[in-house]
């Protein structure tokens, strides 16, 4: 299980990161809304793996990378933004940055990106295609449900504890 901190302002792509990153087994052990706040957590818990928004108060997130790098260079970081700039592109990977995955981004992909990232298997248990496919396709409704808000708790929990139980086996 990779510890994850979400640095993210937009409180719907935090929600939706969390959900992806949970469901794919992963533990989120902090969200940082700007800047300086997530340097204050990614100091204070050391996460294995950052996924970092660029567009930032306080601090912005190039800063953010580049302040973490220089202090633990070998450290985990995803660069998730809408910005699709090549020169952003490169910057952030010359800064250190491990990925970037522009936004707005299928769960699925992102998904298999921070398990590339983090030399984890990107196919969850060897399924087949089909499996995988059904599963991206009831893990993209259940998303949509959560991003307009229309999923029960019930709901949420059941689909949880369904992945959870299938990344068990």
């Amino acid at each position: 299980m990779v510890r994850v901190l979400i640095v993210e302002r937009v409180p719907f792509m935090r929600n939706i990161t969390r959900f992806a990153l949970e469901c794919s087994g992963h533990e989120v052990i902090g969200e940082a809304v700007d800047g300086q706040q997530a340097l204050d957590l990614y100091y204070l818990y050391t996460p294995d793996l950052v996924i970092l928004a660029l567009v930032l108060q306080k601090v912005q997130g190039i800063q953010v990378l580049r302040r973490i790098k220089e202090t633990h260079p070998d450290s985990k970081i995803v660069i998730c933004s809408a910005i699709k700039t090549q020169r952003m592109i490169d910057q952030a990977m010359e800064y250190g940055a491990d990925s970037y995955v522009i936004k707005p981004f299928q769960i699925y992909n992102f998904i298999s990106e921070v398990n590339r990232v983090m030399g984890l298997k990107t196919t969850p248990q060897g399924l087949a295609q089909e499996q995988l496919l059904s599963q991206r396709e009831e893990l993209e409704q259940i998303a949509a449900k959560v991003l307009t808000r229309t999923i029960s708790r019930e709901e949420l929990q059941s689909f949880i504890q369904k992945v959870q139980g299938s990344s068990h086996q």
